[in-house]
């Protein structure tokens, strides 16, 4: 099942809600791109050669990366989905991504034949392809000039206009719109007749009602075409796409075992590539003898009597021809790269046979890289043969909580402590969130976070002293300070309304009236509070699961500290780990 101009149509609706979220990673499965989005919580977009929607069953990314999705990762990582766009209504989508509203960068779905995706700059300019493809009118390939395929006449047209094109079959609305067959037939089906009036009228009286026929499509609207057919309703088209291309069960050691093999043959590519290219440099280095002995004569010469940063200025200027030969002097390594027709770094510290042998000796080793992995591939084939498959569920993302688009915590008296996540977060949690029910809880340091307390007027004083110790955690005391000074007001008392002459920036806010000083140290613990991971003070995470982390000040990065803390608390996701961290640190205690 491939989407019609109507499914992207309907899908680019439903999918405006998000519309501002960043890009935090991006993977590629076989053709298939999936980008973890957040900023609104954590969303799953997934574009195939034929659909795209949001999903809660995310296919597992591959242990190696693929290059393209490196590419995509280099350009779109960090930045902000400002707009979904469908062309000419037709079975393209344009994601445009950018930095302060501005768009960057473009990634085109394109949905018809046997689908593509294509990243290109806002002139046109095409980055990367998923797969390069050439027609007589459309090149895909890198560097090359973007150009959507002809296009047909889009759905919003007037009546007037419709009229003039004479529309008598199906096929004549097919092939003047981008229907599809199944559409122009469902429209012949809606009109009482076929003058132009009645077929124009039932082009446009399609209602949303998404559901799954059963064993044949997934669609966004109740057809007369289906009428006949056993149907699942769903709320929402997109939660019908995704159910319907949810993934085959399969037993988690056999994904584990796939992924595997999957790593060792793109290992055996690159492996392959590079002996190939190991040994092409040392044929090079034989075929031009001559000019390398030359280069080297050259450059020893010269070592003699200049320095070497007067030597590169020397070549880099000169129009001799040997010298042109030189691409690059990484004079503090010892090394050259010579264009042989193509870049190949020689040695100096060694003569032309030496450097030609060393080449052939990495191609050995690529060699007996090869062989092992081979070896490990015709293991792991055989282990699948003779293995007997068991079902397990498939794991589904869950519905997150309102309050996880903040720091969050349960005190140790059960009180919602909330800290904002950035400038924005900060601005929302104090004009939406907070209550006059509430307490106001800030480090008394530049940047620290807004931290609130849910009905914290009839909270204890452990319960406050805990939200301060979130505000110090996430402030930028954190490696950096041993305790922190905070405190707490009440909401009356903060206001976006500055004394004269001052301005507040966006999260920012001005405290009127005196305020209640605590001093708290700095330190956070990590726990699982009911599928979720809940991070604050020590007494409040250990009075709401069963085991948690203590994290300390360290140099260990946060994605490196995540991988030991999901070990140990048995949680697979590690980007909310990373989101619960303040920064670098090190485990203290289990």
């Amino acid at each position: 099942m491939s989407f019609s101009s109507f499914d992207v149509y309907e899908m680019i609706k439903e999918l405006q809600d998000i519309i501002g979220m960043r890009v935090n990673i991006i993977y590629q499965i076989d053709g298939d791109i999936r980008i973890k989005l957040f900023g609104k919580g954590r969303k799953d977009l997934f574009i195939t050669p034929e659909a795209f929607y949001l999903t809660r069953y995310p296919k597992k990314a591959p242990m190696i990366p693929k290059t393209f999705a490196m590419q995509l990762r280099k350009y779109l990582k960090g930045s902000f989905l400002y707009e979904i766009t469908q062309i000419n209504f037709d079975r393209i989508v344009e994601f445009r991504f950018g930095y302060e509203q501005q768009i960057q960068h473009i990634l085109v779905a394109e949905l018809f034949a046997k689908g593509n995706i294509i990243l290109k700059t806002p002139d046109q300019v095409i980055i990367g392809v998923l797969r390069k493809e050439k027609w007589k009118d459309r090149i895909l390939y890198p560097h090359r000039s973007y150009t959507y395929p002809p296009s047909r006449l889009p759905i919003t047209i007037s009546r007037e206009h419709f009229h003039d094109l004479n529309i008598q079959t199906e096929k004549d609305l097919a092939t003047s719109f981008n229907f599809g067959k199944l559409y122009a037939k469902e429209i012949f089906l809606r009109a009482e007749d076929t003058t132009p009036d009645s077929l124009y009228d039932a082009m446009h009286s399609f209602e949303k009602n998404p559901c799954i026929v059963v064993g044949k499509d997934v669609v966004p609207y109740d057809l007369i075409i289906y009428r006949e057919q056993e149907k699942i309703p769903f709320d929402t088209f997109t939660e019908a796409v995704d159910e319907y291309y949810k993934p085959e069960i399969q037993p988690q050691e056999e994904v584990e075992e796939d992924r595997i093999l999957e790593s060792q043959k793109e290992a055996i590519k690159q492996f392959t590539q590079q002996k190939e290219t190991y040994s092409r440099h040392a044929d090079l280095i034989y075929q031009h003898f001559s000019l390398i002995q030359d280069i080297l004569n050259t450059l020893t010469s010269a070592r003699e009597q200049y320095k070497w940063e007067e030597i590169v200025e020397t070549i880099t200027g000169s129009t001799h021809e040997t010298a042109q030969k030189i691409k690059d002097i990484e004079y503090h390594q010892g090394k050259i790269t010579v264009d042989l027709g193509e870049p190949v770094v020689i040695d100096l510290q060694k003569n032309i046979n030496e450097n030609a042998a060393h080449y052939y000796e990495l191609a050995k080793k690529m060699d007996r890289k090869i062989e092992g992995a081979q070896k490990a591939m015709k293991r792991m084939k055989k282990k699948k043969r003779v293995k007997k498959p068991e079902k397990i569920e498939i794991k589904v993302l869950r519905k997150r909580e309102w309050y996880e688009k903040f720091h969050w915590c349960f005190s140790s008296d059960a009180f919602l402590i909330l800290a904002g996540r950035d400038r924005k977060s900060n601005e929302m949690l104090v004009k939406r969130y907070m209550d006059s029910t509430d307490l106001y809880v800030h480090a008394d340091i530049q940047g620290a976070p807004s931290v609130i307390i849910k009905k914290g007027k009839e909270a204890p004083q452990k319960t406050i002293e805990e939200a301060a110790m979130i505000a110090a955690a996430y402030s930028r005391a954190w490696n950096h300070f041993g305790s922190l000074e905070c405190y707490w007001v009440y909401p009356d008392q903060v206001t976006k309304s500055p004394p004269s002459g001052e301005y507040l920036t966006t999260g920012a806010f001005f405290i009127t009236g005196s305020k209640h000083f605590v001093k708290v140290p700095l330190e956070i613990s990590i726990g699982v509070h009911e599928d979720k991971i809940m991070a604050g003070p020590e007494s409040a995470v250990s009075s709401n699961t069963s085991q948690h982390i203590i994290v300390g000040f360290g140099d260990e990065k946060k994605e490196r500290l995540a991988k030991q803390i999901s070990h140990l608390l048995n949680y697979a996701d590690l980007d909310e780990i990373i989101r619960a961290l303040p920064g670098r640190g090190r485990i203290l205690k289990q």
